[in-house]
């Protein structure tokens, strides 16, 4: 099952569910991509990627921790850490083969799955959603469970090919999302502190339904 497998089992057990959101976002420019970097930027960003392959840290985290104890950081990776895309709505169904055939039609546009929900009584409630970002394996795969069993959620672990996506198969309101996501916080680097963040800013959360390296996220576990 993937994550629109997922989705159709979840309408099928919330029947009181309207529609889910679906949205676009651009694809991710690397920092060493889009700066003129300087000599002391180029060694920083170059520090930051060798912890990241160590540790498998956030590139971001690792970049902050590189920062430590320098002379002359740049204000230009730090402003570039600031910045934020935010969602663009692109469908709004209960058909989950509408989400399919757009993707199908947009293969090279990313198209994620978004929390909010619209219910048959006009009330906008969230499905729970988080990002992990510690490498798949039997070991990392039970630290992910013990998270979610720790903040009391239950619903769909899956292997997103890098790491893990989870998928609540309750209802929040808004206020509740937003306190999830804070606990969920105090969890990092085990789940993804910069993504948090930019769900925060959003005040809703997003997961990616098509495919990253021609790998779709599958259903490894259900909790």
């Amino acid at each position: 099952m993937n994550t629109l497998d997922v989705i159709k089992e979840l309408l099928d057990e919330l029947p009181e569910i309207e529609s889910i959101s679906f949205t676009g976002y651009p694809k991710q420019t690397l920092v060493q991509d889009t700066l003129d970097l300087s000599e002391d930027d180029k060694i920083l960003v170059s520090s930051a990627l060798k912890i990241r392959s160590n540790l498998g840290l956030p590139f971001w985290d690792s970049l902050m921790l590189s920062c430590f104890d320098k002379e002359n950081i740049s204000t230009n990776i730090l402003t570039r850490a600031l910045i934020h895309n935010k969602n663009v709505e692109i469908l709004k169904t209960n058909e989950v083969s509408k989400v399919e055939n757009y993707i199908k039609s947009k293969p090279d546009e990313n198209t994620s799955l978004n929390s909010s929900v619209t219910l048959r009584s006009g009330i906008t409630m969230h499905l729970f959603l988080v990002d992990f970002h510690i490498r798949p394996s039997i070991n990392n795969l039970e630290i992910v469970s013990s998270v979610l069993n720790v903040l009391e959620l239950h619903g769909y672990i899956l292997n997103s090919g890098e790491s893990y996506h989870f998928i609540s198969n309750s209802l929040y309101d808004e206020n509740e999302l937003l306190n999830l996501l804070a606990k969920s916080l105090l969890f990092s680097p085990i789940v993804d502190r910069a993504w948090i963040a930019h769900q925060l800013l959003e005040r809703s959360c997003s997961l990616r339904v098509s495919e990253k390296h021609g790998l779709l996220p599958n259903l490894i576990k259900r909790v």
